[in-house]
C-alpha cells in the first residue's frame, strides 16, 4: 500500500516565537502540522508531539498485523468472526519488535 501522507521519519521543534511547535520532515520542510502551545504544561505539549510525529512510524510498524488480522478474518469470506475467537495469525518477532519500538518512541519522556 503505498503512503498518502507526507514520509516519516517525522520530527517536532519550536517556532522562532516560542509558543508554536513544527512537525515535519525537517525545519526548513513544509510542515505537517503545528501545535500552539496554549496554556498547557511542556509536558503535554512534549507528549501531543512525540504522538504525533511518531504517526508514519506507528503506522509502518502495526501495518503487519493489520495484514494478518486481515487474512486471518476473512479467508474464505467468513466476516462473522468475533474479537475472542482463538485465530492464529502469523507475526514474525521483527514485527513486533518493530511495534514496540514504535510505541516506545511514541510515549517516551524527553531526556
Amino acid at each position: 500500500m503505498e503512503a498518502r501522507h507526507t514520509t516519516g521519519p517525522w520530527k517536532f521543534g519550536h517556532m522562532m516565537d516560542g509558543e508554536r511547535w513544527w512537525i515535519g520532515q525537517e525545519y526548513d520542510c513544509l510542515p505537517v502540522a503545528f501545535v500552539d502551545r496554549h496554556d498547557w504544561p511542556e509536558a503535554v505539549v512534549a507528549a501531543n508531539l512525540r504522538v504525533i510525529a511518531a504517526a508514519p512510524a506507528l503506522l509502518k510498524a502495526l501495518r503487519p498485523f493489520v495484514d494478518a488480522y486481515q487474512k486471518a478474518a476473512d479467508p474464505i469470506g467468513d466476516s462473522d468472526l468475533y474479537d475472542e475467537q482463538p485465530r492464529h495469525v502469523t507475526v514474525t518477532l521483527g514485527d513486533c519488535r518493530r511495534a514496540a519500538t514504535a510505541i516506545i518512541r511514541a510515549t517516551k519522556e524527553l531526556s
